[in-house]
Parts: structure tokens; sequence; C-alpha cells
């Protein structure tokens, strides 16, 4: 069941784009272009064969010929078909085809709706209804009733069939616009975190290449076996922790927080904790924390980094999914085989129905950054609440 506030956004949004884009003109889509000349291309076509068939008279076939055609002109400038319609619109006066043109006009109300801005709807639309109605003032026994009458029809018409195209162009503008927002977005992030890639290489694999060369020094200067077997042993205990440190930086490197851009591993697990208890006990959250884990320097430095990444994640669903005054457990614990974190949190008696119908991408990318780097993860209800649950290798 889809709630009242889940369907007044979008409406609202629809209604704003729509609202903006009837300021200013609008461009015609090359498809809609596309449609246009078509339909007055076979319009012209018809009318020639239907005056022939009828044996109209040259200046009847002429100007209504030229009326036809006039519908091509919004392809390029909407203002200059006003303007024409307008002045032909006068001139039927003196060939005796109001009626044609006044039908005409009423038939631009699509096109002006459609692409031209607030200002030259209105004056269209008052040179329509003054042209219809001086016209059945001064020639009433000319131009019945019936046609003022029709006229009007075809323009509510042919407005409501503009302000729609209007909608979808100024949707597909705002489609268009925010798709181009995303992507620069995406870009910006990707820039700066290409200049990151060498600071972050740098600082995980930083220690174990000083251990390195530190003992391959001291290779060059002792005799002793004992000194050389030890430092030899350091040597490839430093080398292998280098290369998995390398490793998890290249599996993260694109692994970014999607709020701030941030790579995963640049704060660590005790201040995430910390962070995340502040926040949600100022929300009104009930929270207690249960951790072994008093310093960043006690786990790896990307799965500290990891784990506060789950920890932010899984706090950021317990704001969107569990209003009100609940209670959330986080547990933190690390020995020397693995460092695991658990986020538990109970549910409201009525949980929002808007809830049901978001997606879980940010869990689905938690539990692939928690395999690559050989761990597990779980997240599911439990004991009448959420519970998130992850578990890293260490060194």
């Amino acid at each position: 069941m889809t709630s009242r506030r889940g369907t007044s956004r979008p409406r609202i949004d629809w209604l704003g784009s729509l609202g903006d884009s009837l300021r200013e003109p609008s461009d015609l889509t090359r498809t809609e272009s596309a449609a246009l000349l078509i339909m007055v291309a076979v319009g012209f076509v018809g009318h020639l064969i239907l005056s022939a068939a009828q044996g109209a008279g040259v200046d009847d076939v002429v100007f209504q010929g030229i009326l036809t055609l006039c519908f091509a002109l919004p392809v390029w400038r909407s203002s200059i078909f006003v303007g024409a319609m307008l002045l032909l619109t006068a001139a039927s006066v003196a060939l005796d085809a109001e009626q044609e043109a006044i039908l005409a006009l009423a038939l631009g109300c699509v096109i002006v709706v459609r692409c031209c801005s607030a200002v030259f709807q209105v004056v269209y639309f008052v040179a329509f209804v003054g042209s219809a109605v001086g016209i059945r003032l001064v020639l009433p026994a000319q131009e019945p009733a019936s046609g003022f009458v029709a006229a009007l029809v075809v323009a509510v018409g042919a407005s409501i069939i503009g302000l729609v195209l209007r909608a979808l162009a100024a949707r597909d503008v705002q489609s268009r616009r925010r798709l181009l927002v995303a992507e620069q977005a995406r870009g910006e992030i990707a820039m700066e975190e290409r200049r990151r890639i060498a600071d972050d290489l740098h600082d995980v694999v930083a220690h174990d290449l000083t251990v390195i060369a530190m003992h391959a020094r001291l290779l060059g200067y002792t005799t002793d076996a004992d000194e050389r077997r030890i430092s030899q042993q350091a040597i490839v205990d430093s080398a292998r922790q280098a290369l998995a440190d390398i490793r998890r930086v290249v599996l993260l490197v694109g692994d970014t927080d999607e709020g701030t851009g941030r790579t995963v591993y640049q704060h660590g697990i005790v201040a995430a904790v910390a962070d995340l208890r502040d926040e949600l006990t100022a929300a009104g959250y009930r929270v207690t924390v249960e951790s072994t884990i008093a310093d960043e320097t006690d786990v790896d430095r990307l799965v500290s980094g990891t784990l506060a990444r789950i920890v932010r994640e899984a706090g950021t669903n317990v704001l969107k999914h569990a209003s009100g005054s609940q209670t959330v457990n986080i547990r933190v614990s690390a020995s020397t085989t693995e460092a695991r974190v658990s986020v538990w949190n109970s549910l409201p008696e009525r949980p929002d129905p808007i809830d049901a119908t978001r997606g879980g991408y940010g869990l689905v990318r938690m539990g692939e950054r928690v395999l690559l780097l050989g761990g597990t993860f779980d997240a599911a209800p439990r004991d009448d609440g959420w519970h998130v649950e992850a578990a890293l290798p260490v060194r």
C-alpha cells in the first residue's frame, strides 16, 4: 500500500518543473519537430487535393495553404509563428476568410502552450479571444455562433495537449539535468580519489617498507647468524604484509563513501563508534556500546576503516527505518585472528510504509566490501529487531 506522503513529493516536483518551464520559451525536441513537419506536409498536400476537388478559388487556396505552412515555423522559432498567425488573422478580414483564420488560431494554441513563454502565451490568447469576439460582433450574420463555440472548444483542447507536451518536455529536461549533475559529481569524486591513491598507498605500506630497508641495511653490517636470521625473517614478513596491504588498497581504491567521497578506510572504528553513539543519543535513541578496541592502532588500518564504514552505514539505516525512541546495541571486538562489529536496533511497532519500498543498496555494498577483504557479513531480522554483523580477518 502506498502512503499519501509517498506520492505527494513526485507530484510537487512535476508541477514545479512545469511552472518553471512556462516562464521561458521551450524549443521542440527533434522528435516533435519531425512529427510536426510530417503533419504539416500531410495537411498541405491534403489541402491542395481537397481544394482541387471542390474547385475552390485561388485566393482561398493560397491563404489556407499559407496558414497550413505557418505551423512549420515553430521548428525554427515559435515567436515567428505567433507573429505570422496574428498577421494572417488580420489579413483574413479582407479575404473573407475569418472563420479559417480563427480555427487556425485555435489550433495554434497547442504550439503556443508547448513552445512560447508566458508573455507570448498571454498575447496570443488575448488576440485569439479578441479576434473571435470581434468577428462575431462585427459580422454576426456571416459567422454563426456555432463556429465561435467550436473555435473555443478547439482552443481549449489544443491548449491541454500543449500543456501535456510541455510537461513531458520539462520532465525530460529535468531528468537530463539530474543525470548531468550526477555524472559531474561522480567525475569530481573520481578525480579526488585518484589524487589520494598515491598517498593511501604510501600510508599503508610505509611502515613495512621502512622495516624492510632497516633490516636490509643491518644485513650489510652484521655477521652474527642470529641477527641475520632475525633480519631476514623480518624482511620476509614485512614484504608479505606490504603485498597484502597493497592488494587491499587496490580492491578498495574505488570504494568511497557515497555521501562524502572519502575512502572507506579514512576514519577508524573507534572514532566511528563514538560519533554514531553521540549522533543517535542526540536523536533520542537509547544506545549501549561494548568494545574491546581501545585504540585505533589495535586493528589494521584498512580493517578498522572498513568496519567504520559499516558502522556508519548501519547507523544510517537505524535513522531511516527505526524512527522514534528505539534501542541500539553496538558491539566491537578484536582478537588475534579477526575483528568483529555488530549493530542491533529495535523496530517501531508500526513501521513507516514508505520503508518497505526503499532499496537495500547500502547493505549490498557493505556485504561486497566485506567479502572483498575475505570476511563474513550478515544483515537480517533478529530478536524483534534488525541486526547487522561483519567480521574481517586481521594481521
